[in-house]
């Protein structure tokens, strides 16, 4: 994977495990973006996007608000990458 860093973001989140700081680092990120290839070094968060989330997860709305990207007529692709190749 190749490609050059465009824009990036902080904020302050609070209270939040990590999981939740990756999630919401990528939902950030789906909303001021199109046409993007998004990647993370949060295996556990790509896997959670791309599987059945239960409503009982801690981070069910997070990822439904991803999901919710993900089906906009766009392009978009999110991968996993290594943290030492991100």
């Amino acid at each position: 994977m190749s490609g050059e860093w465009i824009k990036g973001y902080y904020g302050n989140i609070d209270h939040a495990d990590i999981l939740k700081a990756q999630l919401l680092g990528l939902l950030h990120g789906l909303q001021k973006c199109s046409n993007v290839l998004c990647v993370s070094d949060s295996l556990h968060a790509v896997q959670l996007i791309k599987k059945k989330v239960h409503s009982y997860n801690a981070h069910y709305h997070i990822v439904e608000r991803i999901r919710d990207f993900l089906k906009e007529d766009w392009r978009l692709e999110l991968k996993h990458s290594l943290h030492e190749g991100n």
